[in-house]
């Protein structure tokens, strides 16, 4: 689910709106396609999208945090700004002064498209369709019944809001994710370094000259203590030093597995 705000024209460059913005943790991912992703270091939960077309288009996705929602509406006030325009396009909203994109998008907006997110993927996972995965401007974050029995209650948007912030926001390098086979079966690779594990359905747990193929829901086994739930799926693994690493190499033995 999203919500758009378009402008009707073009902006003339990308690097006027984010001088203009002014953001000092802003991070842009620019792409040739003229669909650009922005979110704010520590903060986001999702991305923003900007597309750069005949018109200007910024867009929200579900489970954006208040700080997203603000973005947005601060990108497409200065887009407006240095195209001259005064008029935006609002999804739900119609065609609004840009002056007034604040009032819609407000924290009550924030605060009730984060409700209704929480609801969609509640919805979907007790439809048997989890774990869900949310994207995010680093990782995705994973949605199953764990996550929402965690997160139940009154302020439930804005408890798995914090989760998926800290799973975004945690400095860990996520381990390597290579696609095998026609079936394009995701696998990741395990050397014994600090890692978050992602969602995957094997792992390659690798020393020198060996590699042991296992299923990935062997890993929390085979991590022991150094695995530490990040969310439905992933784990955040902390390093094995040289001399612990040869006996996990041993222990995955008793799962080694060929992809199907």
């Amino acid at each position: 689910m999203s919500t758009t705000i378009s402008l009707a024209g073009r902006l003339p460059a990308l690097a006027d709106l984010i001088a203009a913005l002014a953001i000092a943790d802003l991070r842009v991912e620019k792409n040739e396609s003229g669909v650009h992703r922005f979110h704010i270091d520590g903060r986001s939960t999702r991305v923003t999208e900007v597309t750069v077309a005949e018109t200007f288009d910024v867009r929200m996705f579900s489970l954006a945090a208040p700080e997203d929602v603000q973005l947005a509406v601060r990108i497409a006030e200065c887009a407006a700004s240095i195209m001259g325009i005064r008029e935006a396009d609002a999804e739900l909203a119609g065609m609004i002064p840009v002056g007034d994109l604040r009032d819609v998008f407000d924290a009550s907006w924030a605060e009730s498209q984060a409700r209704s997110g929480v609801r969609a993927v509640g919805a979907l996972v007790e439809q048997g369709r989890g774990p869900i995965q949310v994207p995010g401007p680093v990782r995705a974050f994973c949605v199953g019944p764990r996550v929402l029995a965690e997160v139940t209650g009154e302020d439930e948007h804005t408890r798995i809001l914090e989760a998926i912030r800290a799973v975004q926001w945690l400095r860990v390098r996520t381990a390597g994710v290579f696609v095998a086979g026609e079936k394009e079966t995701k696998l990741a690779v395990w050397l014994g370094d600090e890692v978050v594990f992602p969602p995957v359905a094997y792992a390659a747990v690798s020393r020198a000259q060996e590699v042991v193929l296992v299923k990935a829901e062997h890993v929390p086994e085979l991590a022991g203590a150094h695995w530490r739930q990040l969310d439905e799926v992933q784990g955040h693994i902390a390093e094995f030093t040289e001399t612990e690493w040869p006996a996990v190499i041993a222990a995955a033995r008793a799962f080694a597995t060929k992809m199907d």
